[in-house]
């Protein structure tokens, strides 16, 4: 009886370990002046409203609502991926679309904040 409590309780530590440790995807705040066009692929997150008041000319606009739909039928980018953002949680929620996605090879996140 004891011997598959313990079993059980692996089992669970386990699938704990794979569902919430391991999956956590980290994005690092980077300045603007640090992007460089060559290694990173720039992504405007924030919604069309904002976005066109203060246009990032270097970067695609995305907005957040919709990167799920296009993560899922194209390869957004094959470099480091910085997001322009407003905040940290939206660029988290960006990362872990992609990352769900399967379709992005670095496993580095950035964003800045404008």
């Amino acid at each position: 009886m004891s011997f598959i409590i313990f079993v059980l309780l692996l089992v669970g530590i386990y699938f704990a370990w794979q569902r919430l440790i391991s999956k956590r995807t980290h994005v690092k705040q980077i300045s603007f002046e640090q992007i460089d066009q060559k290694n990173h692929c720039v992504i405007d997150i924030r919604d069309f409203i904002t976005s066109h008041h203060k246009p990032i000319n270097e970067a695609r606009n995305i907005p957040l609502s919709y990167l799920k739909r296009k993560a899922r039928y194209q390869t957004l980018c094959k470099k480091r991926i910085v997001f322009i953002t407003d905040d940290q949680r939206a660029a988290k929620i960006a990362a872990r679309i992609i990352e769900k996605s399967g379709k992005h090879d670095h496993p580095d996140y950035f964003f800045t904040v404008v």
